[in-house]
Formats: structure tokens, sequence, C-alpha cells
């Protein structure tokens, strides 16, 4: 969504409350809530046009919300009530993502939570499933990463697919890719079925294989695909032949 929409969108909700910190939550919608992520899930690249291997240091956000998914306490209790949502971002939320609609918020220590944004002033709300959506609170969220930081700054969140964990209650946002997810999600399955019918080790190394160039060329793909969109718009911003 264009970042004109998103100043729209901060303007209807300035006046709105801020979440309550109480407990006592009215019944919600039971939403997706996993505490452990897959194994390279959140080393999603910050930025698509990269095609080659990401540096060591790219990977310092994901290698922390590893960490951080991995070893914080169980899931508690809701950390406010739905109803403490204004009704302004809900209506968004409907708006955004579509009706009918099931709506949530965050547990102590949950998630991850996986999916898409809707970027506003004080909340990010966030489609976890198909027409399902958690309400994040904004006010002490910690951006993981520079870029991150900057798109939330710049109005550049709306679309982005982002991975969101609670420490406490305090939610940490990190980056996510669904096409990698999936990618690692499938070749995991794949293992888990070849060591149940007891093949050879070799076949998990072989898969591995798979899973790196498959993810390679995505990468190429998708950075061709960007050069290609530039290319349009650099034609395009062109001026025309003189009369």
């Amino acid at each position: 969504m264009s970042r004109v929409k998103e100043t729209l969108v901060n303007d209807t909700e300035s006046g709105s409350r801020r979440p309550s910190s109480k407990r006592g939550a009215p019944k919600q919608a039971d939403l997706p809530d996993s505490r452990v992520p897959t194994s390279a899930s959140a080393e999603a690249e910050q930025a698509v046009t990269e095609s080659s291997a990401s540096p060591p240091a790219a990977n310092a956000p994901a290698a922390a919300a590893t960490r951080l998914l991995a070893t914080r306490p169980s899931i508690g209790e809701p950390l406010f009530a739905l109803a403490d949502v204004p009704n302004e971002v809900r209506a968004l939320a409907e708006h955004g993502f579509g009706t009918p609609l099931r709506m949530g918020t965050p547990r102590e220590n949950g998630g991850p939570y996986k999916g898409e944004v809707f970027n506003t002033e004080h909340y990010l709300i966030q489609e976890v499933a198909t027409r399902s959506v958690v309400f994040h609170p904004k006010e002490q969220m910690e951006f993981v990463s520079d870029r991150l930081r900057w798109m939330d700054e710049n109005a550049r969140l709306n679309g982005s697919e982002l991975q969101i964990g609670y420490d406490g209650d305090k939610p940490k946002v990190y980056p996510w890719d669904r096409a990698r997810d999936l990618l690692e999600r499938t070749v995991g399955s794949l293992k888990k079925s070849a060591r149940e019918l007891n093949f050879s080790p070799n076949l998990e190394v072989m898969l591995d294989q798979l899973q790196a160039r498959s993810w390679t060329r995505v990468r190429e793909a998708r950075a061709a695909a960007l050069e290609q969109s530039k290319e349009r718009a650099a034609t395009q911003d062109l001026p025309g032949p003189d009369r």
C-alpha cells in the first residue's frame, strides 16, 4: 500500500486510546501461535534485491530472533483485551483484510506471529492466517534492523511480511520471507519422512543441496524481475521526441 494511505491511517488513529495493560481479557478467537520457529525461517533477507548469499552480518537479526523465540518462557495470557483496540482500528483491519475477520491480541511471550502487516500509528495489524489478524501495539515495539526501523519511520511497512515475537510484553519485529519459510518446512517434512523410512542419511544431504539451489534460483528470479521493473520505469521517465 502507498505512503499516502499510511499517512491517512495515522491521522485517523491519532486520537485513539492506547492499549490497556489489564489481563482480564474477554474470550476471543484462538489464532495461530507457536513458540518455536522453523530452524532458519527467520533468516529471510532484508532486501530481495540481493542475488548472492547474504554476508554473516546480515544474518545477525535472524540469529537473535532464533535465540529469543527458542529460550523465552512459556506463553502466557493475552496482553490486553480485544475490546481495548479502538473501533476505528478494527474497521481498518476489516477494510484491509476483508470480512468476516477473526481478530485477536498477542499473548505474553507469544509468537512468532508471521504474515503481512498493515501499519497504523499505534498498531501493526498482522494477518497471521487467512482472514485472521492480530493487533500488535507499537508503544514498546523494537525493530531489530535498521532497514525495518527506516521503513517504519518512513511509512513503508504496509504490505511487508514480518515475524513478531514477544519477550514478555515487549514485541520484537524481524524480517520474514514466506517463500523461504515454505521451502524450509517442505524440505524438513521430506527429511522426517526419510528418517521414518530408514533411508540413507545421504538423502538428507542431497535435500539440503537441493534446497540451497532452489533458494538461489528464487533469489536470481527476484533480482531479474526487479531489474526489469527498473528498466521499464526508466523507459517511462524518458522524455518524448522533440516535435
